[in-house]
C-alpha cells in the first residue's frame, strides 16, 4: 500500500540541513518505509505532551521522524527531521 508524503516547511528546512550528511540516506530510507507501509502508525510511537500528537519514528540513535497521518487521503506528513533536541526542542 503506498501513502502520499507531505513534507512541512520545517521539515524540508531540516532535511535540507542533512542532505550532505550520512544519516540524509537513512531518513530517506525512513521516508520510503513509511510510504510504502501497510499501517505506518505501526512503525512509530505516538506523542502526546507538550502539545504533540503525532508519531515519532526512530531513524537512528537520536535522530527522529515526525508525522501524522490522514487515514481517509492516505496521506502522511511529515513534521520534523533531525536529532532529539532539534525535533522535541529539549534533551
Amino acid at each position: 500500500m503506498i501513502w502520499a508524503i507531505l513534507v512541512s516547511d520545517t521539515a524540508k528546512r531540516q532535511l535540507r540541513k542533512l542532505k550532505d550528511s550520512p544519516r540524509y540516506e537513512l531518513f530517506a530510507r525512513a521516508i520510503s518505509e513509511l510510504a510504502e507501509s501497510k499501517d505506518p502508525a505501526a512503525l512509530g510511537t505516538f506523542k502526546r505532551g507538550s502539545g504533540l500528537r503525532c508519531y515519532a519514528y526512530n531513524v537512528t540513535g537520536s535522530f527522529r521522524l515526525l508525522y501524522t497521518i490522514d487515514r481517509k487521503n492516505r496521506t502522511i506528513i511529515l513534521h520534523a527531521a533531525g536529532d532529539h533536541k532539534q525535533v522535541y526542542g529539549k534533551d
